[in-house]
């Protein structure tokens, strides 16, 4: 039984042999009380097998980093979504201040300047100014400036060869702005 044992296996060999690129390996794997046995496994479909492998890795490694790249992004657009927010909800709140500050500048235009009241009035608008700049705020600064549309508000036009071309010459009410936010525009008169 030994001798044929031998010859069916040299035959196994030889035929292994003969195969291009369909060539086999041998491989024994044995466990505990078990008989060894001998595996013959074709190199061509464990070559095939793992290129598939590795492209379904490659594949995956693509997915991840796109969902990283995806998240990354995600979370530095909801940071700006709060900043805005934030920035939005602080603006609103800064421009009702302001009516006390134009209320404030309309007392003050009207009152006799020598008054007790007067003086209180100055203070309590001196110390609302600097609560506004403490929050950011700043006033535009408009009159004598050049026009611009972005920044302006013109309610008039006037012609006047006195004043440059879209030359503010008149600030009816002052405009803020909270960072580079305008929160209120200033109303203007231009010239030219």
């Amino acid at each position: 039984m030994g001798k044929k044992n031998n010859k069916s296996q040299e035959e196994m060999n030889n035929k292994a042999q003969t195969q291009n690129d369909n060539s086999t390996v041998k491989s024994n794997e044995g466990c505990g009380n078990f008989e060894e046995n001998e595996i013959y496994v074709d190199l061509a479909q464990l070559r095939k097998d793992l290129e598939q492998k590795e492209q379904e890795a490659k594949n995956n490694l693509d997915s991840l980093q796109r969902i990283m790249a995806e998240f990354d992004n995600y979370k530095k657009r909801t940071i700006k979504e709060k900043e805005n927010i934030y920035t939005d909800i602080k603006a609103d709140i800064m421009s009702d201040f302001l009516e006390i500050v134009d209320n404030l500048d309309k007392a003050l235009e009207n009152s006799d300047k020598s008054n007790n009241l007067t003086e209180g009035i100055v203070l309590i608008q001196k110390k609302l100014l600097e609560l506004l700049r403490k929050y950011g705020v700043e006033e535009i600064e408009a009159l004598n400036k050049t026009f611009d549309p972005n920044i302006h508000e013109s309610i008039q036009h006037i012609d006047d060869e006195n004043y440059g071309e879209k030359e503010i010459v008149e600030v009816y009410r002052k405009g803020y702005k909270l960072g580079d936010k305008v929160i209120r525009y200033p109303m203007v008169k231009v010239a030219n």
